[in-house]
């Protein structure tokens, strides 16, 4: 892998590291709660700026916390912080204490080698074997740390992680807590990103790309990692390998949909595999064949930072055709109307505020081609964009009819609805924010 090979780089920069660690115990209190958990926080206030990377600090806090609302029930779990040594430097040691299940001799040696089950009860009744422990003590060692546990079967667990408080030994600018970063109205909310692959290398590409658009990382080495890790984090995103042990993306993709708490959450697959039409058909709402392209993949990335607004029309007849375009439109941010005929969707237009139409062609009575017609015919609607999402097959004359009133067609089983959504947002008037204008500047310069 790339952590083993030395290959991944810590993106050291300073930040507040106790307003990290409070975050990571706000993002966890639910699943305590859950659980009939309380959390108890004791932070140094010795614990301030830290010059280390904070993503994966975080992600390795997080993973710890979690595991010990999970495998704790009607108990505690507390989370103290502190500044010790780690070789004569100066580290910051957190450790996260549980009351919860414990542990063997024999599972603590085994405890972070990647991918080991415990027994099988352990498995069954708390559905799983513990949160990304191997890539928590992968992190912690490129970050220049270590990591322990001491835990006792019914009485529970330590863990224990230290890392140099300055990476690589650079100097800190000053003992003071960090100031919050200025207020940037015109910037983006920053959104949080799953990242679901076994390959390191695959992860750290992901995590980059992802990063570039704005987006926090987390990670998860498999399937059953992702599912446990979505319901702490609650990803804004998640980015979905198929071929993983332990559980697969398919059954990832089943289980996001059957759970009404995390289907809403948009998820590209982005495997070896091309098999778009049964991952849209699972719930999917893009796919990308590896090796991706990045361009493409960044845009797809942004499209799902909820920057546009307005109401936009889909006509069309197949109600699970119509739900795939509804969600790709609700995920960055527009308001979705759904008419299941031409005749429906042209009274719609004459009374909601509708600032432009996703079209099928083949529909009952009046068909698309009469629809495209009739908007044009009109003043009010001549200029109205319109982007045609079809699985007829055109003729010549009927593609020409099309590129004559239609601002884009797409064929539907070649084209996902998130880039028939994104083509909509470019000839659209939707609202965008300053920061997705300028990152489409910063690509049409690239």
């Amino acid at each position: 892998s790339k952590i083993e090979a030395g290959r991944m780089e810590v993106e050291a920069h300073s930040f507040d590291a106790a307003a990290i660690l409070r975050e990571a115990v706000d993002t966890v209190r639910p699943l305590a709660a859950r659980n009939g958990n309380r959390i108890e926080v004791d932070i140094s206030e010795a614990i301030s700026t830290a010059y280390t990377d904070s993503v994966k600090f975080r992600q390795c806090v997080l993973n710890l916390l979690s595991n010990a609302c999970k495998f704790t029930k009607d108990g505690a779990i507390s989370l103290k912080a502190r500044v010790s040594q780690i070789d004569g430097v100066e580290a910051l040691e957190v450790s996260i204490h549980d009351t919860g299940i414990g542990m063997t001799p024999a599972q603590q040696a085994s405890l972070f080698k990647a991918f080991v089950q415990a027994d099988a009860s352990t498995t069954r009744k708390y559905g799983g074997t513990g949160l990304g422990l191997a890539i928590t003590q992968r992190l912690v060692l490129l970050m220049g740390g270590a990591i322990r546990v001491d835990s006792e079967p019914d009485v529970g667990s330590v863990f224990t992680f230290v890392v140099p408080r300055a990476f690589g030994g650079v100097p800190q600018p000053s003992s003071e807590r960090a100031p919050p970063p200025p207020a940037d109205a015109g910037s983006s909310v920053k959104r949080t990103a799953l990242i679901v692959d076994d390959d390191s290398d695959a992860r750290e590409l992901l995590e980059r790309l992802a990063a570039r658009m704005s987006y926090d990382t987390v990670v998860a080495s498999n399937g059953a990692e992702a599912m446990e890790m979505a319901r702490v984090v609650r990803p804004d995103l998640i980015l979905l390998d198929l071929h993983m042990p332990v559980m697969d993306g398919w059954t990832v993709l089943e289980k996001l949909r059957a759970d009404p708490e995390l289907s809403l959450i948009p998820t590209i697959v982005v495997s070896v595999d091309d098999d778009t039409r049964n991952c849209l058909a699972l719930g999917a709402e893009d796919c990308f064949t590896k090796p991706i392209n990045r361009v493409e993949f960044e845009r797809a990335l942004l499209s799902y930072s909820k920057l546009a607004s307005g109401e936009i029309l889909i006509v069309e007849d197949n109600d699970d055709a119509a739900d795939l375009v509804a969600r790709a439109a609700r995920n960055i941010g527009f308001t979705p109307l759904r008419a299941a005929d031409a005749e429906s969707g042209l009274k719609l237009l004459e009374t909601a505020s509708v600032i432009g139409v996703v079209l099928d062609l083949s529909l009952p009575g009046m068909h698309g081609f009469a629809f495209l017609d009739a908007l044009r015919a009109s003043e009010k609607w001549r200029s109205m964009p319109v982007i045609v999402f079809s699985a007829q097959e055109l003729d010549e004359t009927q593609r020409a009819h099309v590129e004559s009133k239609a601002q884009g067609y797409h064929v539907k089983s070649e084209t996902s609805p998130r880039v028939v959504m994104s083509e909509f947002m470019s000839h659209s008037g939707a609202r965008q924010t300053r920061a997705f204008s300028d990152e489409k500047e910063k690509k049409c310069a690239s």
